[in-house]
């Protein structure tokens, strides 16, 4: 799974994506996190913007082109 979060995004806390992400784990199930530091809900900068669309495509590749 790919959890995508803003640290700032007034509609979902950063916690609830963390929470996610460590149950994903301990269950054992393969995740990805990308948390934009300087991001509310959704990428709005253009440099964040670039390196999650690489993100999501790197993920993309290796879990669905295989």
């Amino acid at each position: 799974m790919l959890v995508v979060a803003g640290k700032n995004d007034p509609r979902v806390p950063v916690s609830e994506s963390e929470q996610i992400v460590a149950a994903l784990k301990k269950q054992g199930t393969p995740v990805w996190y990308l948390m934009g530091k300087d991001e509310g809900h959704g990428f709005r900068k253009k440099t964040n913007q670039d390196f999650s669309v690489l993100l999501h495509l790197e993920f993309l590749k290796e879990y669905l082109l295989k």
